[in-house]
């Protein structure tokens, strides 16, 4: 697929292309029986929905591709780290949703929408410094909280047993 579209230039074009390619990606694992192979698909379409989300960062389309396959692959998990999945993806979304969206009131709530999932997903994993990341990330940006960005970089790096709950 990549040598196909290899002569598109945009960075729109290529987050496309990843978008194109993780959905083919999710859809064969339907058809697949080995397990191993299914497996390697999904993580497939994982890294080309999360490459598309970067590329394409105003995207909610993509936000919520990437989100429906990190749900996914959370199946795997007991249901303390589902919970804690589902936050953080929540987060995500709404925080793409408040890029895009021009009015003010609706805007403020997916912002606040998505600072309280992302707090909920650093009190549910501790030991994220992602997660401590994206919720200092949005105090720190969407808000006036500076004692609660300090507070939470403060949590960032007194982690001493360090997760990455997404990979």
């Amino acid at each position: 697929m990549k040598a196909l579209c290899g002569d598109i230039k945009s960075v729109i074009d290529l987050g496309l292309v990843y978008g194109v390619q993780g959905t083919f990606c999710f859809m064969a694992t339907s058809i697949i029986d080995d397990v191993g192979m299914k497996e390697k698909y999904l993580r497939n379409a994982n890294e080309s929905a999360k490459k598309a989300t970067v590329l394409s960062p105003n995207s909610v389309e993509y936000a919520h591709f990437y989100a429906k396959l990190l749900c996914e692959a959370a199946k795997e998990y007991d249901e303390v780290a589902k919970e804690w999945l589902v936050y953080h993806f929540q987060g995500t979304i709404c925080f793409k949703a408040a890029l895009i969206i021009d009015g003010v009131i609706m805007k403020e709530k997916y912002v606040m929408n998505a600072i309280e999932s992302a707090n909920k997903a650093t009190m549910l994993s501790p030991n994220s410094v992602e997660y401590a990341h994206f919720n200092t990330k949005l105090l720190c940006e969407e808000t006036n909280e500076y004692d609660e960005v300090v507070k939470e970089c403060e949590h960032a790096l007194g982690v001493e047993n360090l997760v990455d709950p997404t990979s």
